[in-house]
This record gives C-alpha cells, structure tokens and sequence, in this order.
C-alpha cells in the first residue's frame, strides 16, 4: 500500500494518474504515469512502524486483501483500514521481539509464521457468510484494542509506571475511604 494525500494507505492497484503519493519531505508528488513491473522473486520486508520508503515514496509494509483501503464486510465499509487491522495485529510480534524473542521461523515457502498464520485466517475470513464475518470482526476488534493497550504499556515503561502509579494509588485511597467508613459504623 501507498500513502496518498499524506492520510490514506490505499493498495497500489488503486493508484491512478493524479494521485497524489507522499514522499519522505511530506510534500506529495503527482502520478503521471503508471507502469506494470514484473521481476522474479518475494520480497516482504516488516518494519516496527509498518512503513517503508521506496524510491523516496512512503509505503506501507502492509497489504490489502480487498480493492478498498477499508475492510469491507457484505459490501459495507468497516471504519476499519486494513493498514489499522495489520499494524495493530503485529503488535504481538513487536511485543515479543521487545522482551527478547528474537528467533523467527518461516514456512517452507519462506514466508514468516508470524504473517503466514494470520494470512491464512483472514483467507478463511474472507469467505465465511457475513453474519459469521461481522461476529468474528467484533471479537477481533476487542482482541486488538487489548493487545494495542498491551503494546503501549511494553512499549512505554513511562505509561507503565504511570498505570502502575495509578493503580496503587485507587486501591490505597479506596482503603482509606472503606476504613473511615468502618470507623463511623
């Protein structure tokens, strides 16, 4: 995908002449010609932020399983963005390099199992009636709304803290207010 306009990631198949693609100054630049290149061979990279640079243009490292930027479910928009729903899912695999797992393994294809399972789910996804799609987004959703709560608080010692902080200081006061109530009584 391509960030257009400096907001939207789009699958480069959307990309048409005068778009406007974002390079890395922020100023955009305007497609004036599209060409199809083939070359031989695979190539995935994953960042930590999702994106990478390509002949000075921003790019996601992410893709899109449908001709939309958003997911879209029985041919309703979701106001979810495929790059959104693929950055928040790796979250477990930045959280787990962040407390030292460090060893990756790959298919026999040569493709990481970190991408390959959720790859294969969301195939399987993709082809289920949209009752069962729509209950599976929802579940899915509240999965990556904990683990994105969970990414920050590994990812930020300093939010860690203050949760902590936070925490302490609910259950001290909340003794203190059962205690003097106990005292009246």
């Amino acid at each position: 995908m391509v960030l257009v306009d400096g907001r939207h990631h789009i699958p480069v198949a959307m990309v048409k002449i005068g778009d406007l693609l974002t390079s890395t100054t922020g100023t955009t630049v305007e497609v004036v010609a599209i060409n199809r290149v083939t070359r031989k061979g695979i190539f995935a990279p994953f960042t930590a932020s999702g994106t990478i640079v390509v002949n000075d243009l921003v790019a996601s490292t992410y893709l899109a399983y449908q001709f939309s930027e958003y997911l879209r479910v029985a041919d309703i928009e979701t106001p979810f963005s495929y790059r959104w729903l693929a950055h928040t899912f790796n979250a477990g695999h930045r959280i787990a390099n962040r407390i030292g797992f460090t060893g990756e393994t790959y298919t026999e294809d040569g493709i990481s199992d970190w991408v390959a399972f959720p790859h294969n789910v969301a195939t399987w996804f993709f082809e289920q009636h949209c009752i069962v799609t729509v209950g599976l987004l929802l579940l899915f959703v509240a999965y990556l709304s904990i683990l994105s709560v969970v990414e920050a608080l590994v990812m930020n010692p300093v939010a860690t803290a203050v949760l902590v902080a936070g925490v302490i200081l609910y259950l001290t006061s909340n003794q203190y207010i059962v205690r003097g109530r106990k005292k009246r009584n």
